[in-house]
């Protein structure tokens, strides 16, 4: 009986790698409003066809106050840890994920290659 089961774990297993759950692929951004990806010369990825992550989202910037941070330093050898302060000048770090014409995009294609999720710019 555990044979059969082994055989049906092979089986399932090798029905996943071979059909790929998720392909990693880039575009560039033809148009925000509406979106367009461009992946190659016969795909263009439509908003219908794209998962997008709030912080992805047109509009979105994140703030954060620098004031004074805490930074924890750890020897790897010893795992001893050390405390330290750290003050920067600039009191704002801006984090900007706007997506703009002319991007190239990192997307994630999920399988049956309907829908592709938008990890990042790069």
């Amino acid at each position: 009986m555990s044979e059969i089961v082994q055989l049906i774990k092979k089986i399932a297993t090798d029905a996943i790698l071979n059909n790929k759950p998720v392909e990693f692929m880039t575009g560039i951004v033809e148009s925000i409003e509406p979106i367009k990806i461009r992946v190659n010369q016969f795909l263009l990825l439509e908003s219908n066809m794209l998962i997008i992550p709030h912080y992805m989202s047109i509009g979105n910037k994140y703030f954060f106050n620098l004031d004074e941070q805490k930074v924890i330093l750890e020897d790897v050898e010893t795992e001893e840890k050390k405390e330290y302060k750290m003050t920067v000048e600039k009191q704002e770090l801006v984090l900007d994920f706007n997506i703009n014409e002319n991007d190239k995009i990192l997307l994630l294609g999920l399988q049956g290659g309907q829908k592709f999720f938008l990890l990042c710019k790069i």
